[in-house]
């Protein structure tokens, strides 16, 4: 004899533990890294990978990253080793070729 429905569809029902709810994972911090008014323009890569050109504004997790400003035109690839902190925003701003970074609240 085959199985009722009713009696199937109930064997497929999960009962939630008493006293515990889902948990939702966490965002990681995030900063900014803005790299606005470059002459030349630069392709900016974070970490080895490319997040575009500049001028722009790019979403990066805090903490410690290699951030490479390069213009294969003007033959000029410079790298730098920052710290992103939460809620701030790192700019670069200026001439490529004597660049310097700092960090703005």
């Amino acid at each position: 004899m085959a199985p009722r429905a009713s009696s199937v569809a109930l064997a497929g029902k999960v009962k939630p533990t008493p006293g515990r709810r889902p948990t939702k994972e966490k965002a990681a911090p995030m900063g900014t890294l803005a790299v606005l008014q470059i002459h030349p323009w630069a392709e900016v890569f974070v970490d080895g990978k490319s997040q575009g050109f500049s001028a722009g504004r790019w979403a990066v997790a805090a903490g410690h990253h290699r951030v490479v400003l390069r213009n294969h035109d003007a033959f000029v690839d410079r790298s730098f080793e920052v710290d992103i902190t939460a809620e701030t925003t790192l700019l670069f701003t200026g001439d490529l070729k004597t660049l310097q970074s700092r960090s703005v609240e």
